[in-house]
């Protein structure tokens, strides 16, 4: 195998490894709300990390992604399933600072017409009473709909897209010693982590802080070991065509 080659070191306060609508949800509850400032400054300041005290204060955030681009998975899968909408209503999305902003990016791209309204669905008479329901908010949003809201909240947030998969995640040890006491052994103590990121034969190493790993489901499944015989079962149960019997043979000829 050949060797991999070694790419600088980046330090970041968080690293967040997936880039589905978990992921962003992450992203967008680690900046600053903003809600005190207008929404022109506020995106703005989210797209380019300044203009006042507070962006700041901004953590330093990169995101780990196979393919380099947001949603791209979910994407695929909603776009090969032919899944026209989202079950969940309007309300439920990334944006983690104003829950109304869904609704408010499809009237404001002439988009009313992806928000598909169940309300008539709905039996129970609890719900009808709610302001929501005359605000829109139980509709449900078209996937591509749903898919732009995500790319424009992308881009408005401040962070650093690494295109790759994750190798391995370990604890940077760094010994610190305690002057207090002479002679005192010295403590390993650990800041950051040491994420490796793979892509096309090169490893790079990022550090950072925090690691959030917002994966969905990946992998093999975790079935409770009660149930484990039952999916290995349905794996190995085949459906058999019907064989004549050799009286239906002779009646057929």
């Amino acid at each position: 195998h050949p060797t991999a080659t070694m790419a600088p070191c980046r330090t970041y306060d968080v690293c967040v490894v997936g880039a589905g609508p978990h992921a962003l949800a992450v992203v967008s509850a680690l900046q600053n709300p903003f809600s005190t400032l207008s929404e022109q400054d506020s995106r703005h300041i989210r797209a380019t990390g300044r203009g006042t005290t507070a962006a700041a204060k901004l953590p330093s955030v990169c995101v780990v992604d196979a393919q380099g681009e947001w949603l791209h998975e979910w994407k695929g899968r909603f776009q090969s399933l032919d899944i026209s909408h989202l079950r969940s209503p309007a309300t439920a999305h990334p944006d983690m600072v104003d829950e109304l902003s869904l609704l408010a990016y499809a009237h404001r791209n002439g988009r009313q017409n992806e928000l598909h309204d169940v309300s008539h669905r709905l039996e129970t008479s609890r719900l009808k009473g709610l302001w929501e329901m005359g605000a829109g908010c139980f509709q449900v949003p078209g996937s591509e709909l749903f898919a732009d809201f995500c790319d424009e909240l992308a881009a408005s947030l401040p962070h650093t897209m690494v295109k790759g998969r994750v190798q391995d995640i370990c604890p940077e040890i760094a010994a610190k010693t305690n002057r207090r006491r002479k002679g005192q052994k010295a403590n390993n103590t650990t800041s950051f982590s040491k994420i490796s990121v793979c892509h096309d034969g090169v490893t790079e190493v990022l550090r950072a802080r925090y690691v959030v790993l917002a994966l969905g489901a990946p992998g093999k499944p975790v079935v409770p070991s009660p149930f484990a015989n039952i999916a290995q079962q349905q794996e190995q149960h085949q459906p058999t065509q019907h064989q004549p019997s050799q009286q239906q043979q002779h009646h057929h000829q």
